[in-house]
């Protein structure tokens, strides 16, 4: 794997008005880092989502989908928490711009 460390001018331009915003609003900074924080376990719930709905697919069973209870259950927290997750997205992503 190659990772490429060099610095752009909007990298560096992100950077200083970060430290800007850090110095005149703090509140602001850190109302910031709270939702990166936030984004980044919405990211990590959502896999986790989708980790169990694939274990829950995958195990043999001789009960039909229709009618297995526990993945009925799973898919039904899955759709609710992942409405949420979007929904929690979609105003960090309005709210990063």
């Amino acid at each position: 794997m190659i990772i490429n460390f060099s610095v752009t001018m909007g990298g560096l331009k992100d950077q200083l008005l970060n430290q800007v915003v850090e110095y005149e609003k703090p509140e602001l900074e850190k109302m910031r880092k709270d939702l990166i924080q936030q984004t980044s376990a919405n990211m990590q719930e959502l896999k986790e989502l989708e980790d169990l709905l694939l274990s829950e697919l995958s195990k043999e069973t001789d009960v039909p989908l229709v009618d297995n209870e526990p993945l009925l259950r799973v898919l039904e927290d899955a759709k609710t928490k992942s409405v949420r997750i979007g929904n929690d997205l979609e105003v960090a992503k309005e709210t990063g711009t």
